[in-house]
């Protein structure tokens, strides 16, 4: 599964998630400064789950604009480190009822919810 990390996710959580063997692409190391929109599209095009804290993408999500990225997750916390982020979400990886691909995931601390994209 391919991971897109928007501008807002903490650098050492998306070097974390590499650690852990999961292919993370960085709008923040390599598109910086793109729109909401456009990161949603470039998600799509790679087929990718969009990791954000910018909760726009629930608003997205509702316009139903197309194509779709493979699947999203909100992350509705403010991270305590840099890597808690990468952390929480290897935690959720690991679960047998984590399903992200076409689902929208709202990620808290200590729990997660998920809704058809």
């Amino acid at each position: 599964m391919k991971f897109l990390a928007d501008e807002n996710v903490p650098l050492a959580s998306i070097v974390a998630l590499r650690e852990a063997g999961h292919n993370v692409f960085s709008v923040a190391s390599e598109d910086s400064g793109i729109d909401d929109v456009t990161v949603w599209n470039l998600a799509a095009t790679q087929q990718a789950v969009l990791i954000t804290f910018d909760r726009d993408f629930g608003h997205l999500m509702i316009k139903n604009i197309e194509p779709k990225p493979a699947g999203v997750i909100y992350c509705r916390f403010i991270p305590a480190t840099p890597t808690e982020t990468a952390e929480i979400l290897i935690k959720v990886l690991g679960r047998e009822d984590a399903v992200l691909e076409g689902h929208f995931v709202t990620l808290e601390k200590e729990r997660f919810r998920s809704r058809n994209l």
